[in-house]
């Protein structure tokens, strides 16, 4: 049973309607799309719903019991904000959707909920076609919730219980390192570029939150990091913390220029389907002469975390704002919202991280470390100026009381596609000074070229020529020039963990716990 407003429930029962089908499309990433089968475009509630008479849809249904119902829907692309690049590279995978009829005439008649839930596998089947299916909410019953016994360990390579870290963490300057810490730092960028991360001063563990906000490991939910304490944000609340931008490293001069923003970095995580929050960044200057702190007027950012199907996973969030010139620290607000039946439900935040950088510039990506990572050779720390690190093999850079030495990396490399590939399973690159095998049911990933941002797995890596099987074809041929990165794999078995890596102690498999054969064995045999 749907229910309508009565304005609506009237026109329905008029001899004819202009009612118009709408969909709002809310990607992985947040980014909200607005479409409308109408042949014109319909503003409704402040959006404006495009037309895209391109498409078609199969009958919806709406059971009573728990039976899956689904939708399927097939058409054509035809709106510019949307590349055939990235219906082919996953983008669109797993969209929350929200299906419903409005009045275009009168769009104050409010709305007739039609369907809610989330794509599928988005298909691109070429010359601008698409088909994806539209899952109902029951579907995510379906799905596992929790850990089973399994044979093969239950973790993906560089999970955090899983324990080996696929690539080690970007350099922070005036920060102390030991013998043999690894670290990466973006080479390929000018100096005045590179970003400064103080991660340390957001750290739930250091207690920079309210204590009664701090929760540890629990049965829904282990912590991003491996640590065991996470910022547990109850209904209708919110938690504060905040950092001097000295202790950030950034002096009076460098606040009062005006050329700096902060950008603050973190993971939070659903627990239910009504739970939805914010995260929230402010400049703040001294409240006269007290210790007491004010927030600068226009000075503020806050970014919504909507609550994303499936829940129960972490999932990124970014806010970024320009630090003002009078700004003597800044505070960041973890909380959740009220909702229409009561308040939202609990959310959990980790891995807070600021990192200062100048106003044009960029965060660097994997490309910009250049394949190469950094072991210190001495005790110390490092420097809190400008150093210039050698990307060259076994070079040494001195920085601060910490000496430098370039290796290559041990799960994680950096490599580009040396011929253009016939097959779009099949990747050729220089061979990578690694053992046999060592890259089998690892992931290659493209950084650049028509498959940018695609990850699949590797079937079969070819040592001496350098070849690479993929286990699924890529959305296009690879080129020469393209750049990639590539990991170590696992075929998640206790031997593995034991020869390859040496992880026994976070292997998460159970191979033996008897299996449902050992309930029907025969006695005797």
């Amino acid at each position: 049973m749907k229910t309508v407003t009565p304005a609506m429930a009237a026109h329905l029962k008029g001899e004819t309607t202009t009612l118009t089908t709408c969909w709002r499309i809310t990607r992985q990433d947040g980014k909200v799309f607005h479409y409308t089968e109408l042949d014109e475009d319909v503003p409704y509630l402040g959006d404006v719903y495009k037309s895209a008479s391109g498409f078609n849809k199969s009958a919806m249904k709406s059971s009573a019991n728990f039976a899956v119902d689904e939708m399927e829907v097939t058409g054509f692309l035809r709106d510019d904000g949307i590349a055939d690049d990235e219906l082919k590279n996953g983008a669109f995978d797993f969209a929350k959707v929200e299906v419903f009829m409005v009045n275009y005439e009168d769009e104050t008649m409010g709305s007739i909920k039609l369907r809610y839930g989330y794509f599928g596998e988005v298909k691109a089947v070429g010359s601008g076609a698409f088909s994806v299916e539209l899952r109902g909410l029951v579907d995510l019953l379906s799905q596992r919730v929790g850990n089973t016994y399994l044979n093969e360990c239950r973790q993906d390579l560089g999970d955090p219980k899983c324990g080996i870290k696929l690539q080690p963490d970007e350099h922070r300057p005036g920060s102390r390192y030991g013998v043999g810490q690894r670290v990466i730092f973006p080479v390929a960028l000018q100096q005045s570029q590179r970003p400064r991360f103080y991660p340390d001063p957001l750290n739930p563990e250091l207690g920079a939150w309210n204590s009664g906000y701090r929760r540890s490991e629990d049965i829904n939910m282990s912590p991003y990091n491996g640590r065991s304490l996470v910022v547990g944000v109850p209904g209708d609340n919110n938690s504060s913390a905040g950092v001097l931008t000295s202790s950030l490293g950034l002096s009076a001069s460098q606040v009062s220029s005006g050329e700096y923003k902060a950008i603050l970095s973190g993971f939070y995580y659903i627990y239910w389907q009504d739970s939805d929050g914010y995260v929230a960044l402010d400049c703040q200057k001294r409240y006269f002469n007290t210790g007491l702190f004010t927030n600068i007027k226009d000075a503020h950012k806050n970014n919504a975390l909507p609550n994303l199907v499936p829940e129960r996973r972490w999932r990124p969030f970014t806010v970024e704002l320009d630090i003002h010139p009078e700004t003597v620290r800044l505070n960041v607000t973890l909380g959740t919202n009220s909702a229409a039946v009561g308040p939202s439900r609990l959310l959990c935040f980790d891995e807070m991280t600021i990192s200062i950088v100048r106003k044009d510039d960029v965060a660097p990506d994997f490309a910009d470390f250049g394949g190469v990572e950094f072991e210190a050779t001495t005790a110390g720390k490092t420097s809190t100026g400008d150093v210039v690190f050698d990307p060259t093999l076994n070079a040494l850079t001195q920085d601060g009381e910490v000496a430098w030495k370039a290796v290559s990396p041990t799960y994680r490399f950096l490599a580009e596609v040396t011929e253009d590939s016939v097959k779009t399973n099949r990747v050729k690159a220089d061979p990578i000074a690694v053992s046999d095998g060592w890259f089998d049911w690892g992931v290659i990933k493209f950084l650049t070229g028509q498959n940018a941002g695609r990850a699949v797995e590797v079937m079969d890596y070819n040592h001496a020529t350098g070849e690479i099987l993929t286990a699924l074809p890529l959305p296009y041929q690879s080129k020469a020039g393209d750049l990639f990165s590539i990991q170590a794999g696992c075929n998640k078995t206790a031997s593995e963990c034991i020869n390859k890596f040496k992880n026994i102690l976070n292997f998460r498999g159970h191979p033996r716990v008897p299996g449902q054969g050992q309930y029907f064995k025969i006695a005797g045999l």
